[in-house]
């Protein structure tokens, strides 16, 4: 289903020159970094707490960068 409903997007995109075939190869190696994660996620378990503060942490950093970029262009 997300298959099929991902490739229609895909063809949309493409058909009205909304994306380009670059997009879709820059994505696909975005997708990188999460399968890796997601392969480490299934062999090391790590407790619900410290899984707690890696995001919360990993938040704090977005949000710092963010406004790093706003206030010093």
């Amino acid at each position: 289903m997300f298959l099929a409903a991902g490739a229609g997007l895909s063809l949309g995109l493409l058909t009205f020159g909304i994306g380009r075939p670059t997009d879709f190869g820059m994505s696909a190696i975005a997708c990188i970094p999460v399968f890796v994660g997601m392969f480490i996620g299934q062999k090391a378990r790590v407790s619900e707490r410290a899984f707690a503060v890696a995001v919360l942490l990993t938040y704090v950093f977005t949000g710092g960068s963010f406004l790093a970029k706003a206030f010093w262009k």
